[in-house]
C-alpha cells in the first residue's frame, strides 16, 4: 500500500531562470474544440489546453509555461514537422 506524502522529492526543484516551459500546440483547423487560437493571456484555448492546467494546477509547486501555437490555422499543420520543430529547439 502507497503512503501519500507532501515533501517534495529531492532533485525536484524546477529551475527558476527566467524561461516558462514551452508547449507546442497545433493551430488547426479541424477540431477546434480540444484545442485553437485565443485572444487571452494564454494564447489558447479548448478542452486540451483544460485539461493540461488542470493537471498544472494540481502540482505542488509553480511549473510557468507559454504555449506556442504552430500552424497557420487555416490548414492543418504536419505532425511530423511539430515534432521535427521541437526536437530542433525551433
Amino acid at each position: 500500500m502507497a503512503r501519500e506524502t507532501t515533501t517534495k522529492p529531492k532533485g525536484w526543484v524546477f529551475p527558476n531562470n527566467g524561461k516558462p516551459l514551452q508547449i507546442a500546440v497545433p493551430y488547426r483547423v479541424t477540431y477546434p474544440d480540444f484545442v485553437t487560437k485565443d485572444k487571452g493571456p494564454s494564447g489558447a484555448k479548448g478542452y486540451c489546453i483544460d485539461v493540461f492546467e488542470a493537471a498544472v494546477a494540481l502540482l505542488p509547486y509553480p511549473v510557468p509555461h507559454q504555449y506556442v501555437l504552430y500552424g497557420d490555422g487555416r490548414r492543418n499543420p504536419s505532425f511530423d514537422n511539430l515534432v521535427n520543430g521541437v526536437a530542433q529547439n525551433d
